[in-house]
Parts: C-alpha cells; structure tokens; sequence
C-alpha cells in the first residue's frame, strides 16, 4: 500500500514505470540547510513479479558518499 513505508532495496526491483515527479525540500538540523529532492512515484516491480505502488526519493543535487 502506499501508506507503507516498507524500504525496498534497488536489487529487489527489476522494472518500474515511474508516472509523476516532484520537487521538494528537505531541512537537515545538523547543518541548519535545506536541500532540493525529487520525488517520483509510479509502480515498480520486484524479483517476484509484484507490482507495488512506490515513492522514491533522490538528491536532486550532486551528493559527496
């Protein structure tokens, strides 16, 4: 469901059709700064070959690991 925040690793997914994207932006208190995210939803699908309705959430700027 999508009021499920069950977190799906990137290796569980083997397609996915993502249909909206929004930009949003997120306060990390550490830093005291706002960041830009985007954030896609649509149906993905998993090693299984279930369908789930999904968000995820990427940096939309260039982020240092």
């Amino acid at each position: 469901a999508k009021d499920d925040p069950t977190p799906y690793s990137l290796t569980q997914i083997s397609s996915g059709i993502l249909e909206e994207v929004v930009l949003e932006y997120r306060y990390d208190p550490e830093l005291d700064l706002v960041y830009p995210f985007y954030r896609f939803s649509g149906t993905l699908t998993n090693s299984q070959n279930q369908s789930l309705q999904a968000d995820v959430i990427a940096p939309a700027i260039k982020v240092q690991l």
